[in-house]
């Protein structure tokens, strides 16, 4: 992505479109030379950073930050009167979506990890066994956001007194979503409020994924066991998928700038070094061998969509979040995406849509003529790294073609939104699901890519393109009590009733993301500006580091 903003600087030629061996020609002549050593950010003196070591933690304040509440409404309050009238009815609609969407969680599954709003009992979503309050967790920057602090302070109450008791369980969860969540998701209001609790409740999540690193590599397994850790009597860990081992360095660098603790971002930085230095021809494929920190073979398996996406993701936000210091971070990400162009990933259909393929199975086969939702958050990074290339309009072109292409699959939908996977060259023609998943799963990727291209180019269309998705959610996806997804955005798929089938889950990352995406588009840019802030995959805000240690 960023790959093709140098890809297509030294061209310099006028026509908005590069080909792919274009975009590699130009990317050759960019060169960024990554740091040999580390500074310790005490003594600004190089040293080894194998070793744990501690600097004073940041200061906090105990209880409620009435101060940071007022400073927030004057933010909300000042982006709202610099956007037009139609943008601050648009934005308190969202917000009001939140609300209905909140509520319907608060009266039926509060403390649960989810709601199911149709039947209005709660749902245990991904890490069943557990009420753990996820909805919570992932909840609360939006509604701190929005200005809603006194919604903030009852689940706040409900993590201080429920939260460390209801992590005592022995139950497996996802080290990969633990940490987007809940880690991401306290050390946001951490950063927000400047309130100790938040931050002791990350470090209590945070050290519950420890023992998952200890195996022969430092890559970590992909579950961990809440109550009891790892099982050291296995030896034999398999494959660790990219995407989410991948997707650790945001948080655990944040956590180690606030708590003086350097052992989390050891580990992750370990996993840099680790990754990276087992790379086929540049490429990362989605399996990793924990066993041997080593990929099983050359015919490796890549993807921009799921098993993928977020480690690119990282790669480059890890540059934002440094405060643009951390270059071989960048330098990765350009190397890996020239790769990735290397192999034919980038594609244009014969209707001329862009998009990036997939090769799941391998290599040695040709990129499937298929894309991913997951995979159409990766307009809005190429639309954010335009910034340093020397064609920027080149890149900032290749990000908005990206973004029209995720845009056909909701236009092209009856519903208006759209499925969770397309395809292109078919019978049916370009950006339709043809036999793969026509769902909707309440995802926030597309919304995404039309946030951060928003902010980047001041383009009134991607406001417009969410008013017509919000329209679709109240219409088909809204009920009682919350919101739910579809089980067929073509509307094939219908009930006793004839209504359109719904899928009864109020995923959190609902209230994570995608309404959070929907709020802030109509919201100056300076509410949670880019200058200063960087969403981790699940758009929890983390600050930039000024300086980065």
């Amino acid at each position: 992505m960023i790959l093709f903003l140098y890809l297509y600087n030294k061209l310099h030629f006028s026509s908005s479109y590069i080909t792919p061996s274009q975009a590699l020609k130009s990317f050759k002549e960019h060169q960024t030379v990554p740091p040999t050593t580390k500074r310790d950010e005490v003594t600004d003196k190089r040293v080894d950073t194998t070793t744990p070591r501690k600097v004073p933690p940041q200061a906090c304040v105990t209880g409620r930050n009435f101060d940071k509440e007022k400073e927030w409404a004057a933010i909300i309050e000042e982006s709202g009167r610099k956007t037009s009238q139609k943008s601050q009815e648009r934005a308190e609609h969202v917000k009001q979506m939140m609300v209905h969407a909140w509520t319907g969680y608060k009266k039926h599954a509060w403390g649960a990890n989810e709601l199911a709003p149709i039947s209005g009992n709660p749902h245990s979503g991904i890490f069943s066994g557990t009420r753990i309050g996820l909805t919570i967790v992932d909840s609360l920057d939006t509604l701190y956001t929005m200005g809603l602090f006194e919604e903030v302070q009852l689940g706040k109450m409900w993590l201080k007194e429920n939260l460390t008791s209801h992590l005592n369980v022995s139950v497996q969860v996802s080290v990969f979503e633990f940490n987007i969540r809940f880690v991401g998701g306290l050390l946001s209001m951490f950063a927000l409020t400047n309130e100790c609790e938040y931050r002791d409740l990350a470090v209590l999540c945070a050290d519950k994924l420890l023992p998952a690193f200890e195996t022969p590599h430092g890559i970590p397994v992909a579950h961990i066991d809440l109550k009891h850790g790892l099982n050291t009597r296995f030896t034999n860990f398999g494959n660790a998928i990219l995407s989410e081992f991948g997707t650790l360095h945001l948080e655990f660098f944040y956590l180690s700038h606030i708590t003086g603790e350097f052992k989390y971002r050891n580990l992750v930085e370990n996993i840099r070094e680790k990754v990276t230095k087992a790379n086929v021809n540049g490429l990362y494929g989605n399996h990793f061998s924990i066993n041997t920190a080593k990929y099983m073979s050359s015919n490796l398996a890549v993807s921009l969509g799921g098993a993928g996406d977020s480690f690119y993701e990282y790669l480059f936000k890890s540059y934002l979040q440094s405060g643009k210091t951390d270059t071989h971070a960048l330098k990765l990400y350009f190397d890996a995406m020239e790769a990735i162009i290397k192999e034919g990933l980038l594609q244009t259909s014969g209707g001329g849509l862009r998009y990036f393929g997939m090769k799941h199975t391998g290599l040695s086969h040709s990129a499937q003529r298929r894309m991913e939702h997951l995979a159409c958050f990766i307009g809005g990074v190429i639309g954010l790294s335009a910034e340093y290339s020397k064609n920027q309009t080149a890149t900032l072109q290749l990000a908005e073609d990206i973004a029209t292409t995720c845009h056909e699959s909701y236009v092209r939908a009856a519903s208006g939104i759209g499925p969770e996977s397309f395809e292109f060259d078919t019978s049916k023609g370009d950006a339709v699901s043809a036999g793969g998943d026509s769902g909707y799963h309440m995802r926030p990727e597309v919304v995404e890519t039309w946030f951060f291209l928003s902010r980047v180019t001041k383009d009134r269309k991607y406001r417009e393109w969410c008013w017509d998705f919000i329209k679709a959610l109240d219409k088909y996806c809204k009920v009682k009590d919350g919101y739910v997804g579809l089980h067929d955005v073509y509307l094939r798929r219908t009930d006793s009733k004839g209504e359109p089938l719904k899928e009864d889950v109020q995923q959190s990352y609902f209230m994570a993301e995608t309404l959070k995406y929907l709020y802030l588009i109509y919201k100056d840019e300076s509410l949670l500006s880019l200058d200063s802030w960087v969403f981790n995959t699940e758009a929890h805000p983390l600050p930039v580091l000024h300086p980065f240690s």
